[in-house]
Order: C-alpha cells, then sequence, then structure tokens
C-alpha cells in the first residue's frame, strides 16, 4: 500500500467516528456560492428521492469528489483536511439545518408532544454527525473547525442550535465576503428544505427529514486519500491543480508559500495574506491581483504570462522563508494600493486629494482599464511623495489607454505588453535590463510612439460609435468641460447624469414625428458619439422617444450643459448630415483633451 492510496466511504462512515477534521491555514475560505448550492441540493434531493423508491439499489450511489487528509499526531490530533473543505462544510451546514428545523418543531407551542418528542429524538440522531459528545451526551467538540478566518463564524452561526429564522434575523449584517457566503448557504438550504416540505403532513416531517439526512450520508461517497506528512500534504495539494482540479492559483500560491515557511512564521503570512484579501474587496479576484503585483515588480518582455506561468514563477523564485516573507509584504502593500486605484474616492489620503488623479483614476475605471493596473502601482511605489510627477504619469496613461484601446481598438495583450514595459522602466530598467532613470519626457515619448498620430485619431475619433454607456459619458463629460472652458459641477458625479440617444434606440416610433427629412437606416446612427448627449435623470425621462422637436423645446434648451447649448440647440432638425458634422466638431476638441 503507497502512501497516496485512496479509500472510497460513504459520508456516514466519515461522519459517524468521533473524529474532527480542521481546515489548514494554505485553504481558501468558504468560497461556494447560491449557484453552487443551487446545485448541490438537486443533487442531493435527486439522489434522496431515488434512494427511496428504491433502497438497495446501488446506483443509486453517487459521487461527491475526492478528499486530502493529513493525519500526522505530532502536528495536531485533528484530522487535518487539506482538500475538500467547500463539500464538507456544505454538508454539514445541510446537517445543521435539519437539526435547526427539527429545533424548531420541537420548540413550537403549538406543536403535539408526540410531534415535539418525534422531533427531539430525531434531533439527537442528525447531531451525532455534526457534534462529538462526551459519555454523559455533553458536547466536546464539533466535527468540523473551518480555518482562523472563518471558524468562529461558522461554529456561531452554522454549528451552535437554534431556530432558523432566529438565525437568519441575526445574522444579516457578516464581516466578509466568506461569511456571507456560510450565511447565504444555510439560507439557501433553510428555504429548499422549508419549500420541499411543504405539503407533508405535520407529524410525518420529522421522520422524512431524519430519513433524508439518512440516505444522503448512507448513498453519497467520497474518495479520500490520508497521508501521513505534512509535506506531502503541501504537494498532493499542488499536484490536484495539475491533474485537472479547478484550483485559483491564489490557493496555490498560498499553499507553496507556507510549505516555504517555518511553522512559527505562518501566522504572520496567515495574517497578511488575509488583510490582503480584506484590501482586495467583498468579491476579490485574487489571480488577478497577483498577476498585476507581479508584473508590477517583476518584468517580463512583452509581458506575456499566462495563468499557470504566475504560479511556476512564484513557485521558482519565492523558494525560501525570506522571500516568503518579503514578498507576501510586497503583496499587502499592493493590494492597499489596488483597492485606491479601483475605488479612488474612498482614499482620499492615498492620492494627497488631487482632484485631478482621481478624476483621471475614475475616468480608467468607467473605461474598464484594468490592464493599466501594475502600471499605476509602479508609479504610485515610485513618486507617492512627488505626486505632481504621479499625476503626470497617471494622466499620460490614461491618454495612451483611450487614444490606443477605446478609439483605435488595440489588443488588450498589446495594452499589457507596454504596461509591463512601462512598469520596468518606471522601476529604473530600461527595456534590455540596464539601469536607467527614466524622466517625464521618455515616459511621455515611449507612450505617445504607441499610438496612432493626431490625424489617424481624429478620424478615428469621427467614425466611432459607442454602445456602453459608461465610456460615452465619460468622452462627452471631457468635451463639456472644453466647451464650457471649465469643470462643470452638474457633471460631477457622472453617474448621476444619463446618456441621452437623440435618435432614440426605439427609434421605429420617433420616426413619424419627424417629418423634415427621413433618414435612411437610422439604426447605424444610434450609437455614434454626434447622436449622444447627457442630460440629468429628470430631463430624460421626461423626454423619453419624442420627436427631435419635442425633445428640443422641453430638454435641451433647458439644459445648462455647453455640450447642448453649443452642439444641438442651433440644430433645427437632426439628420445624419449633422450627426456627422457634430462629431467631426468633436474629433476636433478630443486632439485638445487626450493630448501628448
Amino acid at each position: 500500500m503507497g502512501k497516496f492510496t485512496p479509500k472510497e466511504e460513504s459520508l456516514m462512515a466519515t461522519l459517524m467516528p468521533r473524529v474532527k477534521y480542521s481546515v489548514p491555514k494554505f485553504q481558501r475560505e468558504y468560497a461556494w456560492k447560491d449557484e453552487k448550492v443551487d446545485a448541490f441540493w438537486d443533487d442531493v434531493i435527486r439522489n434522496y428521492e431515488k434512494a427511496k423508491l428504491d433502497p438497495g439499489n446501488p446506483d443509486n450511489q453517487y459521487y461527491l469528489g475526492g478528499m486530502v487528509i493529513l493525519n500526522d499526531p505530532e502536528i495536531s490530533e485533528k484530522l487535518i483536511l487539506v482538500d475538500g473543505q467547500q463539500r464538507m462544510a456544505t454538508t454539514t451546514i445541510l446537517l445543521c439545518v435539519v437539526r435547526d428545523l427539527l429545533i424548531q418543531i420541537s420548540s413550537d407551542p403549538e406543536s403535539s408532544d408526540e410531534l415535539k418528542n418525534i422531533a427531539n429524538t430525531n434531533k439527537s440522531k442528525v447531531e451525532n454527525y455534526i457534534q462529538i459528545e462526551n459519555a454523559d451526551g455533553t458536547l466536546n467538540d464539533y466535527k468540523l473547525e473551518l480555518n482562523e478566518r472563518n471558524k468562529n463564524f461558522f461554529r456561531r452561526l452554522v454549528l451552535t442550535p437554534g431556530e432558523p429564522s432566529a438565525k437568519i434575523i441575526s445574522h444579516t449584517v457578516t464581516a466578509n465576503a466568506s461569511e456571507k457566503n456560510i450565511f447565504s448557504c444555510y439560507e439557501l438550504l433553510y428555504t429548499k428544505i422549508k419549500e420541499y416540505i411543504e405539503e407533508i403532513p405535520e407529524l410525518k416531517i420529522p421522520q422524512l427529514l431524519l430519513e433524508l439526512i439518512n440516505l444522503t450520508l448512507e448513498w453519497v461517497s467520497i474518495i479520500s486519500i490520508t497521508v501521513k506528512k505534512e509535506e506531502d500534504a503541501f504537494d498532493i495539494f499542488e499536484t490536484l491543480n495539475q491533474r485537472g482540479q479547478k484550483l485559483a492559483i491564489g490557493d496555490l500560491v498560498k499553499n507553496i508559500l507556507l510549505k516555504n515557511t517555518s511553522t512559527a512564521k505562518r501566522d504572520h503570512i496567515d495574517n497578511n495574506w488575509g488583510d490582503m484579501m480584506g484590501n482586495l474587496g467583498d468579491d476579490p479576484n485574487i489571480d488577478r491581483f497577483l498577476r498585476y503585483s507581479w508584473f508590477s515588480r517583476n518584468f517580463f518582455k512583452n509581458g506575456k504570462l499566462i495563468k499557470n506561468d504566475l504560479f511556476k514563477q512564484i513557485k521558482l523564485n519565492i523558494n525560501d522563508e525570506r522571500k516568503v516573507e518579503h514578498y507576501v509584504d510586497e503583496l499587502l502593500e499592493d493590494s492597499e494600493v489596488f483597492q485606491a486605484i479601483m475605488n479612488p474616492s474612498n482614499f482620499l489620503d492615498v492620492w494627497n486629494h488631487d482632484k485631478e488623479i482621481l478624476r483621471n483614476l475614475t475616468a480608467l475605471n468607467d473605461l474598464d482599464a484594468l490592464y493599466v493596473i501594475p502600471a499605476i502601482i509602479t508609479a504610485h511605489r515610485m513618486y507617492k511623495t512627488d505626486y505632481s510627477t504621479l499625476k503626470e504619469i497617471i494622466r499620460l496613461i490614461l491618454n495612451y489607454f483611450f487614444r490606443f484601446k477605446v478609439i483605435g481598438s488595440g489588443h488588450a495583450s498589446e495594452v499589457e505588453s507596454t504596461m509591463v514595459e512601462l512598469c520596468q522602466n518606471l522601476s529604473g530598467f530600461d527595456d534590455k535590463d540596464n539601469p536607467h532613470t527614466y524622466t517625464i519626457n521618455e515616459i511621455k515619448e515611449k507612450l505617445q510612439s504607441k499610438v496612432e498620430p493626431d490625424p489617424i485619431f481624429k478620424k478615428q475619433f469621427s467614425d466611432i460609435s459607442i454602445k456602453k454607456s459608461s465610456i460615452a459619458k465619460y468622452i462627452l463629460k471631457e468635451i463639456e468641460e472644453v466647451l464650457a472652458r471649465k469643470r462643470n459641477e452638474e457633471l460631477e458625479p457622472v453617474k448621476d447624469l444619463t446618456l441621452e440617444h437623440i435618435i432614440p434606440k426605439n427609434y421605429s416610433s420617433w420616426q413619424p414625428f419627424f417629418d423634415k427629412k427621413v433618414i435612411k437606416n437610422p439604426e447605424t446612427l444610434i450609437d455614434r458619439l454626434g447622436n449622444l448627449t447627457i442630460l440629468t435623470k429628470k430631463m430624460n425621462s421626461t423626454i423619453r422617444d419624442s420627436a427631435f422637436e419635442v425633445k428640443l423645446e422641453k430638454a435641451y434648451t433647458e439644459s445648462l450643459l455647453e455640450l447642448n447649448i453649443q452642439t444641438v440647440c442651433i440644430e433645427d432638425e437632426w439628420t445624419d448630415t449633422v450627426i456627422a458634422d457634430r462629431q467631426l466638431k468633436f474629433a476636433d476638441k478630443a486632439l485638445e483633451i487626450w493630448k501628448f
């Protein structure tokens, strides 16, 4: 028998012994969203109904997944659940929901004594799968312990007995994304079971709930691998990814960092990792952040680093305890800047309350310019005490992205390559890795060389159609401020203004009102920039799909925006020629706005 010999067993066999499973530090927090819990419930109920109809049929068996368990008494008296915690946690939540429903029945004043007795008896049977009891029947411990960041919440909300409705009411506010996932799973399974038993006679419900659990645990199987050494557990977790398991790169990176760290240092690594995840928000894309942070500090030619290569590079380069500590500290620092880029208005101190920096970062978010993030992280690291230079670098990055990607429709991979080169240059190296301190003019010349010259940019701008509202509003806002020769407070924040299609999307109802000139193929003009403007929500809701003359009277002439006063109100009809001429005027302004 080898050290990685698999064993197949039912969930009942897994959960019946007086054994505690504990999730290690390198495992991610509870991550199942509603769709995965939905699928789990569908599998459970479908399998239960099959087993109920034909109890002895081996075809009832349902494979839930694999588990990897570390059993090393020198490390812990508990079994360490290296892989499989998402499935085990969800199964435990299901058990606890059923137990809590039985508590609800037994504590209901309207329940008969007979119903209460059955519910209490069945509750005790379900608890055999959830907790470990002392000889006198009192609680010793629960059979599943999640990792450090989830275990207290999981114990309080899920493992501790209580009425489901009371739990749901008292835990509507949770601290982090994984706790929200736990809470949502509990609430969803409670709702599903309540719906399932809705038509069942009251006296039969306790027995049905127990039967649901017993048949599920009896016929749902797992395949487990138990290892005796911690290094084997780290290795097999990593190997799962190489054999087709869809593990996030973040899971693998955390695994390799803890593997290369002594036990004494792991709390520091785990705490910094947890703080980093907190900085990334409720629904973090950890793989993307790790990639951007790596680009910001480690330079690859052409910016080509595919997903699996990221883990390989980290594994190759962060290979001892000193490097691990340094890398995790860097990740924490970069995550603080990352969140300030994604939500600039919430982190004014990071940007020295500079209005132009905040405006340009907000614009980059409106433009979905994620690929420029590594360069901005680098720029902040190098110039965080020189806000004048930092402001100019961010402006140049915005202008490059706008001209190359938004108007020029350049490929995202080319943006990424350019930004990696910029990270290298901002960090003090030329494209051949030679030390070189770049001036702001050199940065400007480099980015300018990546975009089309002004005549081509003007032609691209005069022809473009913009379908995405946030991008169109950003462009029109910038044009408005050039026309008005000032920063217009009516435009702040842009999200409170609405995009108006002068020829509306519902052009078929608009055309009959237009009695001066019939427009051929109006659908080709709807998203042209020359056909777009911005209005307050109130004005826009007033005119909807009205004829141009009506819109002119009720909205455009009432607007305070020069965009409407100078380029719409001067027209007495709205035609394809007017739209083309208006957009050409905008193109002239674009040369002034997005200049190098």
